[in-house]
This record gives structure tokens, sequence and C-alpha cells, in this order.
């Protein structure tokens, strides 16, 4: 806010230079512009005397717009810097001074000078980092004038919505917190947009016609892993059975020896047929039980061996010749073995 003392020098400032405008040109004659502009600043200096200042600004920037004169420019920066509009005011005090050049009065530029150097710690800096070449800045809305940044942006202290635009590029949208003669940067990077084109499915893919049926075909080639692994598995399970039948062949034929030295025993006691069941009939059972068992696994041991023979020649075989075979085995009355299924 500008203090009581500051508006009473803007109002003498802009009475005397306004008249000495209108002085100099008074032998041509007014024009409708001048006096019109004339009117506007008066009443600007009215409205200064009653500290409103939006009504003051609107009123010099018409003025001056009608009858652009540099004096005015001091009054309109006077103006926004009683508003808190401090980067705006940087600007046009820095305009009085260049379109004023010589004609301006040494204690007007000291005023003019010494407002920037007040003004200029009270702003904050945005600095945009990573901004290609040829995008647009916009800051609450406004586009900024300047098509290079390496220097930072100078904003009134405050929230501000900052948008970075450029064609083919997706927009960047961004809130930032500006603090007074402090720095904040944003990163620019924009993101290219996806078109149609990179978006489009492919052309399906045109089938190749079969080929006749008659014509000779090339083999596929065998998938080497998977026969690889089923020849291993049919090793495994060839020596897994062989051993198993060969344990159970053992097993028989022990429990065969004792039926065998069990049954002698019974016939050199009882003589012909004198065994009974009430004198030795416990051996008996024992004798028939060692016989069942015995037929058991002979037969089952038997069998299992020759199916594991025949897993462990098939997988041999196999490297040569590529036919499935299938070994399941095959029970019974009276029998029991193995059945082989494939082409030798």
């Amino acid at each position: 806010m500008i203090h009581t003392s500051r508006p009473m020098v803007v109002m003498s400032l802009t009475v005397s230079t306004f008249l000495l405008g209108w002085t100099l040109d008074a032998e041509c004659g007014p024009s409708d512009d001048e006096t019109k502009g004339k009117e506007r600043a008066s009443q600007g200096i009215e409205y200064i005397k009653q500290e409103n200042y939006p009504a003051a600004l609107d009123a010099f920037q018409e003025a001056h717009r009608l009858y652009p004169k540099p004096a005015l420019l001091y009054n309109i920066a006077m103006c926004q810097k009683a508003l808190y509009r401090y980067v705006e005011a940087i600007a046009t005090f820095k305009r009085f001074l260049e379109e004023g050049g010589g004609m301006i009065k040494p204690d007007m530029r000291r005023d003019a000078e010494a407002a920037i150097a007040q003004l200029k710690p009270l702003v904050g800096r945005l600095r945009i980092a990573d901004a290609p070449v040829g995008i647009k800045v916009l800051i609450d809305d406004r586009e900024v004038e300047r098509t290079q940044f390496d220097e930072p942006l100078l904003l009134d202290p405050g929230v501000h919505t900052v948008r970075v635009i450029k064609e083919g590029y997706v927009p960047l949208r961004t809130t930032v917190q500006v603090a007074s003669n402090a720095e904040v940067t944003i990163s620019a990077e924009l993101e290219p947009t996806v078109t149609e084109s990179q978006t489009a499915v492919p052309p399906a893919t045109v089938a190749r016609p079969a080929p006749p049926t008659d014509a000779p075909r090339e083999a596929e080639p065998e998938s080497l892993p998977s026969t690889a692994s089923r020849r291993v598995g049919l090793k495994t399970a060839g020596w897994l059975a062989a051993a198993v039948g060969a344990g159970t062949l053992i097993g028989g034929v022990v429990t065969g020896v004792m039926a065998l030295g069990l049954n002698a025993e019974l016939k050199e006691e009882c003589g012909d047929g004198l065994c009974t069941e009430e004198n030795r009939g416990g051996d008996l059972d024992r004798r028939d039980t060692l016989a069942v068992t015995t037929n058991v696994m002979l037969t089952v041991g038997g069998t299992l061996a020759v199916a594991g023979g025949a897993l462990l020649f098939f997988s041999y075989k196999g490297e040569r010749d590529r036919s499935p075979v299938a070994v399941s085995p095959s029970v019974g009355p009276g029998f029991a073995g193995a059945t082989l299924t494939g082409r030798f």
C-alpha cells in the first residue's frame, strides 16, 4: 500500500508533466483523444486522493492509451505497486525510464530507480528447466512473452498456475508456491503425443496357401529335449522294474527252498501220508503258505524282470527307432505276465 505522502507526490508529478505535454502541443490545438486523456488523468488523480488504486490504475491506463505520454507510465507503476502487483510495477518503471529518456527530470528518474530497487527483493523467481525450443508458457492463464528461458521469470509472491504447451506434445499443468526473494524450479520436459498412426492396428498377415497333399513334405524336427527325457524315463523305469523283479525272484527261490525242505521233512516223518491236521496241522499250513508265496513271487518277479528288460531294450533301441512302445502288466486266473505294444 502506498503511504499518504507518496500519492501526493504522484499527483503533483502527474499534474506538472501532463500540463507540460499539453502546453507543447497547444499550438496545434488539442485533439479529441488528448482531451479525453486529460480528463481520465484528472480522474485518476482524484482516485489516488481517495486511495482507490484500482480505479486510478484504470484511469491512468486509459489516459495513456488515448495520449501515450511517458509521465503517465510513472503513475501507472505507482498504482501497480500499491496493488502488490510488483512484477508489473517493475516492468512499467523500466518502460518509463526507457521511453522518457532524457526528458525525465533527475528527481523522477531517481524515484523510479529507487522503486525498482525496492521491489526486486519482494518478487519471487520461477526457473523453467529442460524447456524445449518453441514452447508456450502461460502463468495464471496469461502467456509469457518469451521464447528463451535461460533466465528465471519474475512472479509476485503467492500461488500460481503454470502451463507449458507445445504442438505435438502432452501439455504440462502444475501449481507452484512462490515466496519473496526465493526461486522455484520446474521441469518443462514434455511427453510426445501418441498419433493415430502409432496406435493403428497393423494389417493382418495373409496366410500362404498350403502345399498340395501329394507334395513331399520335409520331416519336422523332433523336439530333442522331450525325446531325450522320455528315453531317460524309460531307462529308469526299466532298471527299476528289473531290479524289483530280480529281488522278487530271489525271494521266491528262498521261499520255494523252504517249502521243499518242509515238505521233505513231513514226508520223512509221516511216511505214507500219516501226517494229519491233529499232529502236524501247523506245519502243513506253513508248507502250503510257502508254496503259494513262492508261486506268486516267482510269477510277479519274472513278470517285472521281463518288463524291465523289455523297457531297457526299447529305450536303447529308441535311439534308432522312434516307434512308441507301451508295456502293461497282465494278470489273470492262474497266470501273470506283461503285454508289450509297439512296432518291432
